[in-house]
């Protein structure tokens, strides 16, 4: 199951189009109706969520959220 981003709020509640933050100094969770899913359940890149449920259901109105952490070194 493919979900394109923009199907999902930012943090202030405005439609995104792109998810933010992806690269390689950062990490993902995923959390389905409020619980945390492993990382082999989906994959994630700027523009779609791939879900992997094998087998299981998951209902329309499920609540899913991408919690993103991106790290920045600032050097000075």
């Amino acid at each position: 199951m493919t979900i394109p981003a923009n199907l999902f709020t930012g943090d202030a509640g405005n439609l995104i189009t792109t998810f933010s933050g992806i690269g390689p100094n950062s990490y993902n969770n995923l959390f389905i109706n409020g619980i945390l899913q492993v990382g082999n359940v989906y994959s994630v890149n700027p523009t779609t969520l791939t879900l992997n449920p094998d087998g299981n259901t998951i209902y329309t109105g499920t609540p899913i959220t991408l919690e993103t952490i991106q790290f920045i070194a600032l050097v000075s």
